[in-house]
């Protein structure tokens, strides 16, 4: 994500790998036709909203261990945890929108559905979602490119110092109890699955459609 972050962001673009070369450019083109976008940029703009909020609550949490406060930092904890289950659950709600022929025609609004809003962990987060998508079009290549790169921008709150790997022997950790430190292990791992299997295979799908584009373009000021 970091490497396609990168290409998004830093002119004039960034090796995928050793041999694949990314434009900046190959992002804002136009006319590049991608399927289903208004469900895609939706997903995006939802799991940038949810990340929001996981790193507000990750930023207490820090503030409280850093000034001193470790040993009496049960609330921000627990607040943090509390937290990582609603990411899970919203990770859960959209992987499961995203299942079976239709894929991201299944994706709804924070809210929406039988799940209603606290099924899936919502709660403050509808009203967040309204308001980074008020008066946006959804439709847009610009705006499917933005909420892209905000949610890459904003993932290393679930990879971070703020959240690593609790096996490991750092001081905010030891008050854990062991099942404590599996449950968020787990949580953690399962957000890094979410991304590698949800959002990064349409993420590259798409990019390989953006660079056909890009190479017709080529092809064609070549013969002109």
């Amino acid at each position: 994500m970091r490497s396609l972050l990168l290409s998004i962001l830093h002119p004039p673009g960034f090796y995928l790998t050793p041999r694949l070369f990314i434009p900046t450019t190959l992002w804002s083109q136009g006319g590049a036709k991608l399927e289903k976008l208004p469900q895609k940029t939706s997903m995006l703009l939802t799991l940038g909203t949810a990340l929001e909020e996981l790193q507000r609550h990750s930023d207490e949490r820090e503030r409280e261990r850093r000034g001193g406060w470790a040993q009496e930092g049960v609330d921000s904890e627990e607040h943090w945890q509390r937290a990582l289950v609603d990411w899970e659950r919203v990770c859960d709600g959209i992987r499961e929108s995203t299942r079976g022929k239709g894929g991201f025609a299944g994706i709804q609004q924070p809210g929406q559905g039988k799940s209603g809003g606290g099924g899936i962990g919502w709660g403050r987060l509808g009203k967040q979602w309204e308001k980074v998508t008020s008066g946006k079009n959804l439709d847009s290549p610009a705006a499917y490119v933005q909420s892209l790169t905000k949610v890459f921008q904003s993932a290393p709150v679930i990879g971070t110092p703020n959240s690593p790997s609790p096996s490991g022997p750092l001081p905010h950790y030891e008050h854990l109890t062991p099942s404590q430190r599996s449950a968020l292990e787990r949580r953690l791992r399962n957000s890094s699955d979410f991304f590698a299997t949800t959002v990064v295979p349409f993420v590259v799908r798409d990019l390989g459609l953006l660079m056909e584009k890009y190479l017709k373009k080529g092809e064609k000021w070549l013969v002109e």
